[in-house]
């Protein structure tokens, strides 16, 4: 896109589309469908190509990286987990007992973040570091969510009170933040 002229995204055989996230060589994840259900396209160098997390019902992405991985949530009937497509291969992020969650961000050193719900149905913050989840709860929240993590490793999101809602950055693991 230059100049004030777009290009517009629609997979093959589609009505409809919406760019979902797009990485700094123009690569793009794209989603389309009607009725709540989407196919989701990654699009790369003038191609589509579709995907899916394999036996799931739904696929959603919500991000895409500059080295091409890609991460959101499956639906596989009952529960939504967090998933990440690297090179190929897909891996699942839920932390123990969570009935929901959704990977939101990849770190520069390979942490992954998201956000999932508790068996009460409450939100929490997670990321998934050499192979330990930890819990990132802003402390006396109602709830924490993380939207993501950048560049510098810099996690970002909202928490909740009975106030209202505030945004926030921060690290993690960090004690006043985060619990393993």
């Amino acid at each position: 896109m230059a100049n004030g002229s777009a290009l517009e995204l629609l997979p093959p055989h589609e009505k409809q589309s919406r760019v979902v996230s797009i990485n700094k060589v123009g690569d793009a994840i794209v989603i389309s469908g009607e009725n709540g259900y989407y196919n989701p396209f990654i699009y790369k160098k003038g191609k589509f190509t579709q995907f899916a997390y394999p036996g799931a019902v739904q696929t959603l992405p919500s991000l895409l990286t500059d080295g091409g991985d890609v991460g959101g949530a499956y639906y596989n009937g009952s529960t939504s987990f967090g998933f990440v497509l690297s090179g190929g291969a897909y891996t699942s992020y839920a932390p123990s007992g969570s009935p929901g969650s959704i990977v939101t961000g990849i770190g520069p050193a390979g942490q992954i973040v998201g956000t999932f719900n508790d068996a009460g149905d409450k939100l929490h913050g997670f990321e998934y570091a050499s192979g330990t989840y930890y819990q990132i709860d802003v402390p006396n929240s109602t709830s924490t969510a993380i939207s993501g993590v950048g560049a510098t490793g810099m996690i970002f999101g909202y928490y909740t009170t009975s106030e209202g809602y505030y945004g926030f950055v921060g690290t993690c693991p960090k004690k006043e933040v985060c619990t393993q």
